[in-house]
């Protein structure tokens, strides 16, 4: 899904691994890793050219996926858990911003479908599908940006989260009052989005202190980014906190 809208000749003889961790399904997890993968691979580019690797971002297009399907008659977009292991008939489409397919995969798990059904459930995942990228998009690039804009770095995407950096050096002072910055810009961001995303939630978590960074692997086989110290485990407690709760 993403080689479709990449053009692969322009960052040279470099591998890009994109690993997709479902932190919390409900249904529809390969059309949001999808959908969260394009995210992180826009992310990477965006630091590549910051850093000189790049002249351009090499993405042609957005890319977006959803899941629809038919239960008990009734067409339905972007199915949870308890619809989609129902579901008389289960889609998913990934298609581009500019509305052209990149895959269509459909099949009838209990009983067959027409052609007039599977141009209904293709519709409605292309409106989903439209709706989806405008809003992600205006999402994910605000709270990209209010990290940008305090002096952090993104480090790593997991599943709907992302994990930031802001240094504390003698070049980089306040670190620490930084974050706070940001952490504060992101909740006004969400609050603002959540206009139109009702169901949309924000955790932040914060810790100070020393961290790591490296990748695992070889040369020719699979390599991953990994982010780890007891600061990074601290500022994910402190997300995943209860009110009230001390980290």
């Amino acid at each position: 899904s993403l080689r479709a809208v990449t053009d692969l000749e322009s960052y040279g003889e470099r591998t890009v691994y994109i690993d997709c961790d479902v932190i919390q399904a409900d249904g529809g997890t390969r059309t949001a890793a999808i959908t969260g993968a394009f995210i992180a691979l826009v992310d990477l580019f965006r630091s590549a050219k910051g850093r000189g690797i790049v002249t351009e971002i090499p993405v042609r297009d957005y890319v977006a996926a959803v899941s629809a399907g038919i239960v008990r008659g009734e067409l339905l977009l972007d199915l949870e858990y308890a619809e989609d292991s129902q579901a008389d008939v289960d889609m998913n489409v990934v298609m581009t911003a500019g509305g052209l397919f990149i895959e269509v995969q459909g099949t009838a798990e209990k009983i067959p479908f027409s052609r007039v059904r599977l141009a209904e459930l293709t519709d409605l995942a292309v409106r989903g599908i439209e709706e989806l990228t405008i809003r992600l998009n205006a999402l994910f690039s605000d709270l990209v940006d209010a990290a940008h804009q305090s002096g952090g770095d993104i480090l790593k995407f997991g599943g709907d989260a992302l994990l930031a950096a802001f240094d504390d050096t003698p070049s980089a002072p306040d670190g620490w009052t930084r974050a706070l910055r940001s952490a504060h810009a992101m909740r006004h961001v969400a609050a603002r989005h959540r206009r139109r995303l009702r169901t949309l939630a924000l955790r932040l978590g914060l810790a100070h202190g020393p961290w790591r960074e490296g990748v695992a692997g070889d040369t020719v086989g699979r390599r991953e980014h990994f982010v780890w110290g007891q600061t990074v485990t601290r500022a994910i407690a402190a997300a995943d906190a209860s009110a009230g709760q001390v980290c």
